[in-house]
């Protein structure tokens, strides 16, 4: 008997069942963040809330990845999970930059066309801007 009553506890506990959570980051929700049942077809994605529904037994594995660090999480007979990202290290050597041929162009409008810089001149051997000069 305690044989049965064990097997069918086991049954019930890698039943699929919907389990649900929310996926955050040090900034909060995340968005567009895969969520899937490792060695399965089953996965989704959280919404803009970074929520996500999905079947699930215990014992399964979650893989939830995007642009972070990949996180593994064990399903318990818990239904609903708080997962928090870690943001994913990149070495420099991976980053390559490139311009894809584009230039850079001044442009400028009839009346900023011309480039002044602050007119000075001397009067009786003081410095002054053409403003005061005007003035005396």
């Amino acid at each position: 008997m305690a044989l049965a009553l064990l097997w069918s506890s086991h049954d019930l506990l890698s039943q699929p069942r919907t389990i649900t959570g929310c996926v955050t980051d040090i900034f909060g929700p995340v968005t567009g963040v895969s969520v899937a049942v490792l060695d399965s077809d089953r996965a989704t994605v959280t919404d803009t809330l970074g929520q996500f529904a999905l079947e699930a037994s215990t014992g399964e594995l979650l893989i939830v990845s995007g642009t972070y660090q990949p996180t593994k999480i064990m399903v318990t007979s818990r239904d609903f999970y708080e997962i928090s990202l870690m943001i994913k290290e990149i070495e420099s050597e991976d980053i390559v930059i490139t311009a894809l041929g584009q230039q850079s162009q001044r442009r400028s409008l009839g009346f900023l066309s011309n480039r002044s810089e602050p007119v000075s001149s001397t009067r009786r051997g003081t410095p002054t801007s053409s403003i005061t000069w005007l003035e005396k």
